[in-house]
């Protein structure tokens, strides 16, 4: 980890934004509302967009060569809107400066520095978090005067080159650049362990099953809300004539809407929410922003309203929530309504524990969910911060089945791909691939940053809900992915960093595959050289078992087979170990790995491909292209150890629902 982006200031007039997003599979029955909700991952990512502005043609040009220097780096950027003003001269292992609603955590990272002395910064592991200060494991080097400030420090790469560079005057400018957090042990935590509601005001769901946090923020009036209500349903065919079959009892409310923190406290509020809930994960209570009732009396067991206009359907209120002066909302389930001719009496079943007098709203309360997996927060100050979601209702939990919760409670001990530093990682079931009208894919984005696939002849096809009710790529023997640089001179090494000109091992290459074919045959991944003839490894299926080859300039050849045979029709964990140039090993699913060493070559590759072992290479054209299908493909510059091999099936099975034996 390098130590320091420089600790640049954030451009306020240019809020900084934080991205979190989590994983969430959400499938719903064809012919119900039934929801089944799947944690994939149990620590969010990260993106920060940040804009810097600096005051001198110098400080300028040590940014641009900086943030040049950055890219596929791994960094330490300053999360600016969780600054902690340093209040008194620190030294040694601890620092005064308030961690309150801030994501400074014990084991992650730190930045500090002292009053008008941003270019001395350092960085520093939390060691303890206190209501005023915090420590750290390694003594500060000489004093940070008060004044100066603590920021969280976000492990990241710059995954683009600076989008934007603005000259203002000809000698000053701004640079924007957007950063993806490494999600290691270091990595930021949430505001909230995920299923927490020790922070928030809670109440029972509908059907008793169990309690959820009440949401107690109203949205920004100065960007009003939008609210609705949807119907689900299915389309039927009655012999002649269609029509459409109405799902579930009554609509679903939705709602769309921006809050805005006025102060820290309120400023983080739906982030620490939005992380307890785990994205679209765990429901929450949600006061309706526009219906209004208006209380006349109340017992012990019931509520008796009045409301602005007609009430319609009461039937559509499962709950009524409540908002006293203090900003307390209660929220509690609806067992009986009494029409009373000018006033409704509602039943519940909970005693009230509030004056009337105290009651300044009354209204439906909806169990929802957030629609979206994603939560960008924009902060104009360290203490304003405006984030915009959406929410849908859930009907009833009796028609939801929440799974992975076990593994989400631990949210920062979870297991994410990143944890395992990858220098490739491509997913083809997110908003990482580009198809055309066919479904054919043009383009698969590198998450990792740097290396993304293009097709050869026609690329493979996007076949959704395949494996997991995820897409898979369908490769049909006449075209591949690859990454690929015709102009790579001899002695640079793009492909796989830590090597050199002559040595670009180790690496190591892992998917999710299934053959076909009856008869086995066909590339699944190779790199090679155009250099020099077609000196190349790759990966490849046969009758007596899957291979890694390894061909040389003079077209020798040496092979090492696993001792499980090819089997048609199957998913498996392939990987392939480049260990050197003369180590190689193969393994299917979790078994013991077969390695094999023999006298090769080495040489510098310049692409990489998928689903054929030539891809784009100069003057050769497609060569040996597979049938198959593919799912998420990694490549890393070392040798993956038994332990980390063990991860990642892991990973594999809980996302996709493969087993790997």
């Amino acid at each position: 980890m390098a130590s320091l982006l420089d600790a640049f200031l954030a451009n306020w007039a240019t809020p900084p934004a934080l991205e979190t997003s989590f994983q969430t599979l959400v499938t719903r029955g064809a012919n119900s509302v039934h929801e089944v909700r799947r944690a994939l991952a149990g620590r969010p990512s990260r993106l920060l967009t940040v804009t810097w502005t600096p005051t001198t043609r110098a400080e300028l040009v040590r940014l641009l060569q900086m943030l040049a220097n950055a890219t596929d780096t791994e960094v330490v950027v300053p999360l600016v809107m969780d600054q902690a003003k340093v209040t008194a001269n620190s030294s040694g292992t601890t620092v005064t400066a308030d961690p309150t609603y801030r994501r400074i955590k014990a084991g992650g990272l730190v930045v500090v520095h002292g009053l008008n002395d941003v270019a001395n910064a350092q960085v520093r592991t939390v060691n303890t978090v206190g209501g005023s200060s915090f420590t750290v494991t390694s003594g500060l080097t000489g004093t940070i005067t008060a004044g100066g400030y603590a920021y969280p420090g976000l492990a990241c790469r710059m995954i683009l080159a600076p989008r934007q560079v603005t000259l203002q005057t000809g000698r000053v400018g701004s640079v924007q650049a957007v950063f993806q957090e490494i999600r290691g042990a270091q990595a930021l935590p949430g505001f909230e362990t995920l299923g927490s509601t020790g922070a928030f005001s809670t109440a029972a769901d509908p059907d008793g099953n169990g309690t959820y946090p009440v949401c107690t923020q109203e949205p920004d009036w100065s960007l009003p809300p939008t609210v609705g209500w949807a119907r689900d349903g299915y389309e039927v065919d009655w012999a002649l004539d269609r029509g459409v079959y109405p799902l579930g009892d009554r609509p679903r409310f939705t709602c769309s809407a921006t809050w805005t923190g006025t102060d820290r406290a309120t400023s983080v509020y739906m982030q620490r929410l939005f992380a307890a809930c785990g994205g679209r994960l765990m429901p929450f209570w949600m006061l309706s922003p526009v219906e209004q009732w208006n209380v006349e009396s109340k017992s012990s067991t019931s509520i008796e309203i009045t409301a602005e206009s007609a009430f319609g359907d009461l039937t559509l209120y499962t709950a009524v929530g409540l908002v006293l002066r203090d900003g307390t909302r209660i929220v509690r389930p609806i067992t009986s309504r009494v029409d009373s001719g000018s006033t409704y009496v509602l039943g519940w079943s909970a005693a009230a524990t509030f004056d009337l007098e105290d009651v300044v709203r009354a209204c439906p309360a909806y169990f929802v969910r957030f629609q979206e997996d994603a939560l960008t927060e924009s902060w104009s100050t360290e203490n304003v911060c405006r984030v915009r979601t959406s929410v849908v209702e859930i009907l009833s939990d009796a028609d939801v089945e929440i799974t992975n919760i076990a593994e989400r409670n631990a949210a920062c001990e979870c297991f994410t791909p990143l944890d395992l530093g990858p220098i490739a990682w491509w997913r083809q079931d997110g908003d990482d691939v580009t198809v055309d009208g066919a479904n054919n894919i043009t383009l698969l984005t590198d998450l990792v940053g740097v290396r993304d696939l293009e097709p050869f002849n026609t690329g493979p096809t996007l076949v959704p809900n395949e494996l997991g009710g995820l897409p898979v790529m369908r490769f049909g023997g006449a075209g591949a992915l690859y990454v690929y640089d015709p102009a790579i001179a001899v002695g640079t090494d793009p492909l796989f960093l830590q090597g050199g000109a002559t040595n670009p091992f180790p690496a190591t290459v892992v998917m999710l595959i299934r053959c076909s074919l009856a008869s086995p045959g066909g590339q699944v991944a190779a790199y090679y050289s155009t250099y020099n003839s077609y000196i190349n490894h790759r990966m490849t299926p046969t009758a007596a078992g899957w291979r890694t080859v390894c061909e040389d300039n003079a077209g020798s050849i040496s092979v090492v087979d696993t001792s499980t045979g090819y089997t048609q029709n199957v998913w498996i964990m392939l990987t392939g170990y480049f260990e050197s140039s003369t180590t190689r090993a193969v393994r299917v699913n979790r078994q013991t790995k077969v390695s094999q060493t023999t006298s090769k070559v080495t040489w510098n590759p310049n692409v990489f491909s998928l689903g054929d072992a030539y891809g784009r290479a100069a003057a050769l054209g497609g060569y040996a292209a597979i049938t198959a299908d593919i799912a998420e493909p990694f490549v890393f510059g070392r040798v993956l150890s038994d332990a980390d091999h063990l991860t990642l099936a892991e990973y594999y099975e809980g996302k996709y629902g493969v087993s790997i034996i």
